[in-house]
């Protein structure tokens, strides 16, 4: 029954969406926060290399003063990332904890 329920893992990560509050507990590459789904899904395992942050980096990590901290790239699917986290607002200290929700 268990082996089971754990192959339903991919299904039940599709309905998790992360609310960003202060970053600090929100995987940057891997957690579902944004409405373009997990970042690593649309960089691939290079987009880390290219961004110069590392596969463990939380969303707080990313944050310098009130801007974000990325590289420069010319890959294209870079390029689009960096693009949409412009229009994302910026996770703040005073805001609360990062709640996962079920949606």
């Amino acid at each position: 029954m268990w082996r089971k329920l754990l192959k339903l893992r991919p299904l039940a990560a599709n309905f998790l969406k992360v609310d960003v509050k202060d970053g600090c507990s929100t995987y940057l590459w891997f957690d579902n926060w944004l409405s373009i789904g997990p970042l690593i899904d649309i960089s691939g395992e290079v987009g880390t290399r290219l961004l110069g942050i590392r596969r463990e980096a939380k969303v707080s990590e990313v944050i310098r003063g009130n801007n974000w901290a990325l590289r420069r790239s010319r890959n294209r699917s870079v390029q689009d990332i960096i693009t949409y986290l412009r229009t994302v607002s910026i996770p703040n200290d005073m805001a609360g904890q990062d709640r996962i929700l079920w949606k």
